[in-house]
């Protein structure tokens, strides 16, 4: 049954529909924005060149306070700062640097609801640029070694159980694998449900920072495409939990400190060795599953998980690519050469100068540094760089990056991103994932 409304009422609903749409309309066009480019599209710079900013502004009718501005090079170093008038629009602001680094120009200005941000990046020679330390440490190779023949003495029988995939046609098992020191590698592992002995690549896919179970959804793609893959969590713990576990782990078992830096003063104690070593068991196992192809494996993860997809295709030569998303744990010792160091910068330093003020910490951490890793490999590698990221930052990035020979590296470049790997980035990532396991059988043919 419908009911129609008086006129007066049918008035007075349309009136205030009006006012309420004109009233969001007007607070819409009151926000304004700041459109930053560069006057070289893929904001790549040689040494000495200038690099050019143009700064839009838009929507400035309520607003009648300048830009604020400044320029940071290398993640630390202010080289200029100050206010950009409005009367002219758009805006230039111009840098230039003498060596291969990174400069990023921060702008904000105050608008009606706050403050508004934008932030751009650019890069001068970043093929050029090296670790703060390029050399090894002392005992780097005996060091992992011994974390391989400890894993060798102590052989563990993975505990299999089966769970729900979610999707028709794929298998999943829910793994724990007994570690010889700490938490068990934990996971979910995903095979097409008419696996063949000896048909399928496999693929390790690992966590960025955070306390949480591994997911599901990475494995069962690539279950579709005729992989065996696994994903498992960083820290050895149980899966599919309710949030507060995990929120408890972090607060009891790792201290609610930032568990990235525990134990960073030895590398037989830095929390990281321990996931590295679930890293190259989780390796392990796929290799011996008897669906692997033997010949095709493949890591993946972004940020702290880039870092340790990184150190698998460094530390396990039947690794053959591997996708790093925004990376960390590279070019750890980078406040050597008074830049940012990477993700989760262990070494004190100076914050004036960004030089490093610890160097027992440094010698120790730098047994995990993933530009060793890249050196090593023979993989194919896959990165991800965002020019503004302040997390894992890009000179680090390009340290690692330039350890490899350009046949055998791709990298993606984007000026005004974060730290930040979204859907569209992951799929890119696992198109070199399918092209890569098509060239390697088109070798094998």
């Amino acid at each position: 049954m419908i009911t129609a409304l008086p006129h007066s009422s049918m008035l007075r609903r349309h009136a205030l529909l009006m006012l309420l749409v004109f009233a969001a309309g007007v607070a819409a066009a009151a926000q304004p924005k700041l459109e930053i480019t560069t006057d070289r599209p893929d904001a790549i710079y040689q040494s000495g060149q200038t690099a050019t900013f143009t700064i839009t502004p838009h929507n400035l009718e309520e607003v009648d306070s300048p830009i604020q501005y400044s320029i940071l090079r290398d993640g630390i170093h202010i080289i200029d700062e100050g206010s950009l008038a409005l009367e002219s629009s758009p805006i230039s602001v111009s840098a230039s640097l003498a060596e291969p680094g990174n400069l990023i120009l921060n702008a904000s200005i105050d608008g009606p609801t706050g403050q508004v941000k934008a932030a751009m990046g650019v890069m001068f020679d970043p093929y050029e640029i090296k670790p703060g330390i390029v050399e090894e440490p002392e005992g780097y190779e005996a060091f992992w070694q011994a974390q391989r023949e400890l894993l060798r003495r102590d052989p563990a029988e993975p505990i299999l159980t089966p769970v729900d995939s979610g999707r028709e046609g794929i298998t999943m098992l829910d793994v724990t694998i007994p570690m010889p020191e700490g938490r068990p590698v934990r996971g979910y592992f995903a095979l097409p449900a008419d696996a063949a002995p000896g048909a399928h690549p496999a693929m390790l896919y690992v966590h960025g920072a955070g306390v949480r179970g591994a997911g599901k959804s990475d494995t069962v793609r690539s279950a579709a495409e005729g992989m065996i893959a696994l994903e498992i969590n960083a820290h050895g713990i149980d899966n599919a939990m309710p949030a507060q576990f995990y929120t408890d782990f972090h607060a009891n078992e790792l201290g609610g400190v930032y568990y990235p830096h525990i134990g960073r003063e030895s590398r037989e104690t830095w929390y990281m060795l321990n996931m590295y070593r679930r890293v190259m068991r989780a390796l392990d196992f796929l290799a011996e599953r008897p669906e692997w192809d033997g010949r095709i494996l493949v890591t993946s993860g972004s940020s702290q998980g880039g870092a340790q997809s990184i150190a698998a295709a460094g530390l396990d030569p039947r690794v053959t690519a591997f996708v790093a998303y925004v990376p960390g744990m590279v070019d750890l010792a980078g406040c050597v050469a008074g830049r940012i160091g990477g993700w989760p910068r262990p070494v004190p330093v100076n914050r004036e100068d960004g030089r490093c003020t610890d160097t027992a910490i440094l010698e120790e951490v730098r047994f995990f540094d993933g530009v060793h890793f890249t050196r090593r490999t023979k993989a194919e590698g896959f990165f991800t760089v965002g020019l503004i990221d302040m997390t894992c930052p890009p000179t680090s990035i390009f340290a690692a990056f330039n350890q490899m020979p350009p046949e055998r590296r791709k990298i993606l470049i984007f000026p005004a991103m974060g730290h930040s790997t979204p859907a569209k980035l992951r799929d890119q990532g696992f198109q070199f994932v399918l092209d890569h396991i098509q060239r390697m059988r088109q070798q094998n043919l």
